[in-house]
């Protein structure tokens, strides 16, 4: 498509100026389409999925974890005072540890059994429409050898 652009034009009292506005801004965005790249909008976006396994008890302890950390690191000239932080420090962070891979796990079990009795083929059609990402694989369909 191709179209001619005056290359001088000069307005007068009796031409539409708005019609002229118009015109030129349609050719405007026309050059700038064809000159230069535009960024296709992603169809979802991976920066805030939610996570199925976080609950408000690991935001609590996440939160007391971090407050237990920064009170150890910050005796750093009084060792009486660190040794008596440190203990419940690395408890904490054991603690937290611990409840997050428990979440996980219990949260693994709960989609799976929901997956297998609900709708065994749901992961798989999705895999198969190209739904999910290429990295996953179905443990489920592997054979043992």
């Amino acid at each position: 498509m191709k179209t001619w652009i005056p290359h001088s034009v000069h307005l007068s009292e009796d031409m539409d100026i708005e019609k002229s506005i118009e015109e030129f801004h349609e050719i405007f965005k026309m050059v700038c389409n064809k000159t230069f790249r535009t960024k296709r909008a992603q169809k979802k976006s991976k920066a805030h999925k939610p996570i199925p396994w976080w609950t408000e008890e690991l935001i609590i302890m996440r939160k007391r974890t971090n407050d237990l950390r920064r009170r150890y690191q910050r005796t750093g000239n009084n060792e009486e005072l660190r040794e008596q932080r440190k203990t419940p420090n690395f408890e904490g962070k054991a603690r937290y540890a611990a409840t997050i891979k428990k979440e996980k796990i219990s949260a693994w079990k709960e989609y799976s059994n929901m997956t297998t009795f609900a709708s065994p083929w749901n992961q798989v059609y999705k895999l198969a429409a190209g739904k999910r990402s290429k990295n996953t694989q179905i443990t489920t369909l592997r054979k043992h050898n």
